[in-house]
This record gives structure tokens, sequence and C-alpha cells, in this order.
């Protein structure tokens, strides 16, 4: 009798616990409502700080010449005087089309730089590390009585305009302060069809602007000048980040191409 009153018990007890719901079940049931989530926008209220114009998002892959030389108005190669700008390839079929580059590269100047007289011999000298916005700048050693300095073989769009502007970071060293830009007839260094001449004192890196105009016809179209930034007498200055650009580029664009994207808005472009 007792056996079988305790067996009953155990299987009340079983059943209880099997068909009783578990926490998780009970939770299931119950209906959670979604959080609710309030946004306030304030479109009268001033921004904080303004967002910098040096932020954007835009991609372009840089096949060819599709960026430099194409649609960047930049004018110059290898404005930031890098040493391992090129793969070993595209490094000697350059040196295979121009021979004169090799000259310069011996005298320690990033491809396609070349020396304004190359008699002078040595007077550059690369410092990695101590540059304004890249990984290489360059020491030029002036010369009393002479003037050293760096070129680059450019093309002028001088079929559509005549007046080209630039920049340059330059830390003085010592000696004069004064930094020589100028174009010049190619590989006539004493051909000198425009310049500008700026006194770069500063002992910290400092970015230093030009404007530049030629006359009409000074130069034909299509025929390559020399892009030139030298200094006089016993000056050391080091330089980084040369640019030069037509007038009429549009914020760093290309004037032709950013015409030719303003079209294609239209359904007519083609």
């Amino acid at each position: 009798m007792k056996l079988n009153c305790v067996i009953g018990f155990v299987a009340a007890i079983v059943m209880l616990l099997v068909g009783r719901p578990s926490l998780a079940q009970v939770r299931g049931q119950l209906t959670v409502p979604p959080p609710v989530i309030h946004v306030r926008v304030q479109n009268s209220a001033a921004q904080p700080q303004a967002i910098p114009r040096t932020i954007f998002g835009t991609f372009i892959e840089p096949v060819g010449s599709s960026i430099y030389g194409g649609l960047w108005a930049e004018l110059l190669e290898n404005p930031s005087l890098e040493p391992e700008m090129w793969s070993a390839s595209n490094a000697k079929h350059m040196l295979e089309e121009r021979p004169e580059l090799a000259r310069a590269s011996d005298l320690d100047l990033p491809l396609p730089w070349e020396p304004l007289y190359e008699w002078e011999g040595n007077r550059y000298e690369p410092h990695r590390g101590d540059a304004a916005n890249s990984n290489q700048s360059i020491l030029i050693l002036g010369l009393p009585s002479a003037e050293v300095g760096i070129r680059q073989r450019v093309y002028l769009p001088v079929d559509r305009e005549l007046e080209y502007t630039g920049s340059f970071w330059a830390r003085h060293v010592s000696g004069e302060d004064a930094v020589d830009v100028s174009l010049r007839q190619r590989n006539h260094p004493r051909t000198i069809l425009t310049r500008v001449l700026i006194h770069a004192d500063s002992k910290e890196w400092m970015r230093y602007t030009f404007s530049m105009k030629l006359s009409a016809g000074q130069t034909p179209a299509l025929t390559p000048v020399d892009f030139v930034i030298s200094v006089p007498g016993d000056a050391r200055v080091m330089l980084d980040q040369i640019s030069l650009m037509p007038a009429d580029n549009l914020n760093g664009l290309d004037q032709r191409w950013s015409d030719w994207a303003g079209s294609c808005m239209f359904p007519s472009c083609g």
C-alpha cells in the first residue's frame, strides 16, 4: 500500500515538471513592442565645425593617363619627388625612351626630373623622413656665382591657356632665401620664357604659390618646354611637392574634362 502511494506521488511530480512551460516558452508567448527611435533635425542650427574641403569620396582608377595627364590638371610628373614612383619595368621603358634621364638618376634626382646644368655635378641631396607631405624631399645645394636647380619637360596647353599657376613646399636651410620658378626653352636653360622670384625664408616647411604668364606665340603648341625651379648663389633649400597647372583648372581638374562631364548631365551627351 505504501509502495503504491510513493509511486503515485513520484508520477505526479514527474507529470507536473514535464507539463510545466519553461521560462523561454513563457517569454516566447509574450509580445514585446519594438523600440521607438526619435530623430530630431534642426535645420536652422549652425554646424559646430565646417566640413573640410579636403574630405571627398571620389574614386577613379589610375589606368594609364586617365588621371595624370587626363582628368587631373597637374602638368608635372612625380611632383612629390619620390624615388620609387614607377615599377622597374616602367622605369626601364622610360630610360629607353628618354636616355637623358639616366644621367639625372646618377645625380640622385628622382625620375623624370633633370638637373638644370649637368656640368655642375651632384648638387642634390635626397632626404627621407624630412618632407612637407611625402616620404622624401630634395635639398638643393647652391654654388657661389651660379644657379643650381631642377627641371622637367612639360607640354603646356598654350592653344587655350597662357597663364599658369602652381605651388611648392620649401624649407630654407642657409644662404640666400630666393627661389626662382620659370619656364624655359627645352634644353636651353638660358632662354627664359617667363619667371617669378619668390622669397622663401622660412626655417619650417611652408607652401609658396606662384603665377606665370606667357605671351601669345611665345612657344608653339605641342612643343615641350622646361619647368625649372632653382636657387641662386650659395642658397641651400629643401623642396617638396611641386605643382604646375593651367590657370583655367577647376579645383585641380582639367577644364576640358570638367566641361565634358557637365555636358553629360543632359540626355544629349554622346
